[in-house]
């Protein structure tokens, strides 16, 4: 049978594919307008299917270009993703282990319209047995115009019918229009035409399993999509459907919070939800336009919940296991520091760092970047987590009394050490999950995707070992902490 990979293989990996959008997008748009010229190397980026090495190589090798032509609208998130990538591009160089896979291929990419509508990349890697499709977050005006439509669409409940599913469910309207709208000349979403890919890609490939992953838009477009696709039984895709979102907004009230949970519970739908400490995108919407409107008349607001309990159903509420990451995440720098035991980095391999794009962008980062990289150190008494929690599960996983001694043991684990670099939780619809901080807001930086690579990767010894459906078995035991 397949064998699902561990919690860290499968959050970073999606991760990385989530933030290599940015960058590639804005590449493939430089080529098309004949900005980059018109080597062979150079078209060949706008083709699939592309081996993600030669994505990785092709922003690379023209990332000179990409800074200097993006625009103000891209800059941030391109540079983050870009960070994020020269973060482990440095970690392997230096022989430290790094989860970033260069084992897939690049096998259908929408963006001929990046500026109006969404953009999608579908990859297969055969290695992992996983076709994946990742979504971009937001950039241009129409993302954040997108991002901003923070009505409900009310939809068919497509488990209506079975115990506690209400007959509809509301979805962002926003997210919705998006993905799932039907274009006007060709009777197809963009959901439908992804989905071609897909089912095309499952052919002779029965054994592989569906991912989807994004970033911020790109995240709320990703649970859309695995739900979609986890609960239509018509699709010949086996199950289960894992979604990877990162940094994402809610997408759905609290009954498309329980259609999601259902799925989950019959095993047709994983879904690991990474969120950073600080995130404010990740705290809203908090309800839609309909119920921030009344919110402005107290008057109006307590007439309506009097009147009408639909107006809960307006609420916003996220779902999927949430992986809360902290800023005291350990900085892996500390780590290489320490194994180099004070020896310095020869003078040839320092020109070649300094010498690669990553490594100029890295070192000029502006002072707002340093400030963020400076919160993402750890407090001294998390020095012993690592060990700590391997020991655990070690033990754990040695065992030969594997059933309920292993779930006792993941169940002390997360009770143990989920308050210190990370937390995980379940999404239970409490009105105190994820509230809404107007504080918050000031911290927009911890959104960006290369605080999300750094914590990640600081984790790397903590998470090992972990399996998401290890959590799912134990979900009682995650808590229902914000």
């Amino acid at each position: 049978g397949y064998v699902f990979p561990p919690l860290l293989d499968e959050a970073d990996d999606m991760m990385q594919a989530a933030l290599l959008m940015y960058p590639f997008t804005k590449l493939r748009s430089l080529a098309r307008s004949g900005a980059l010229g018109s080597s062979n190397s150079i078209s060949r980026i706008l083709e699939t299917p592309l081996p993600i090495r030669d994505v990785v190589d092709a922003i690379e090798g023209n990332a000179e270009a990409l800074t200097e032509k993006v625009g103000n609208e891209d800059v941030d998130m391109c540079r983050a993703a870009l960070k994020g990538l020269y973060e482990r591009h440095e970690v392997s160089d230096e022989g430290v282990e790094t989860v970033l896979s260069f084992t897939a291929t690049l096998m259908a990419y929408g963006d001929e319209r990046s500026e109006e509508e969404l953009v999608y990349g579908v990859g297969v890697d055969s290695a992992r047995k996983r076709i994946t499709v990742a979504f971009r977050g937001s950039v241009t005006k129409t993302d954040f115009q997108t991002d901003a439509c923070i009505g409900m669409v009310t939809r068919p409940n497509p488990l209506a019918g079975m115990p506690g599913q209400p007959d509809e469910i509301k979805i962002h309207s926003g997210f919705h229009e998006y993905l799932l709208k039907k274009n006007d000349s060709t009777g197809k979403s963009k959901y439908d035409e992804i989905m071609g890919h897909v089912l095309a890609l499952f052919k002779g490939r029965s054994d592989h399993k569906l991912y989807s992953t994004g970033h911020s838009l790109g995240g709320a477009l990703s649970i859309l999509f695995a739900f979609e696709a986890a609960s239509d039984s018509d699709l010949q895709i086996p199950s289960p459907v894992t979604c990877v979102s990162i940094a994402s907004p809610k997408a759905g009230n609290e009954s498309f919070r329980k259609a999601n949970q259902l799925l989950e519970e019959q095993g047709r739908l994983r879904h690991l939800r990474v969120v950073n400490e600080g995130d404010p995108i990740t705290l809203g919407p908090p309800a839609s336009s309909k119920l921030m409107l009344l919110s402005m008349s107290p008057a109006a607001l307590v007439a309506t919940m009097m009147l009408s309990d639909k107006v809960h159903d307006e609420i916003y509420k996220h779902v999927g296991v949430k992986l809360k990451l902290y800023s005291a995440a350990d900085d892996w720098t500390k780590d290489k520091k320490k194994a180099e035991n004070g020896k310095v980095k020869s003078e040839e391999a320092k020109a070649k760092s300094n010498s690669s794009f990553f490594g100029s962008l890295f070192s000029t980062a502006d002072a707002k970047g340093s400030g963020e990289t400076e919160m993402s150190r750890a407090p001294d008494a998390t020095a012993d987590i690592s060990s700590s929690l391997a020991a655990a599960f070690t033990s754990v996983f040695s065992s030969d009394n594997a059933g309920d001694q292993k779930d006792k043991g993941i169940t002390e684990t997360i009770h143990r050490f989920r308050s210190n670099k990370y937390k995980f939780s379940d999404s239970t619809g409490h009105w105190r999950q994820d509230f809404m901080n107007p504080a918050a807001a000031a911290t927009v930086s911890h959104h960006y995707g290369f605080e999300y690579s750094h914590r990640m990767l600081g984790l790397r010894n903590e998470l090992k070992g972990m399996e998401l459906n290890d959590l799912y078995r134990n979900r009682s035991a995650l808590g229902t902490s914000s």
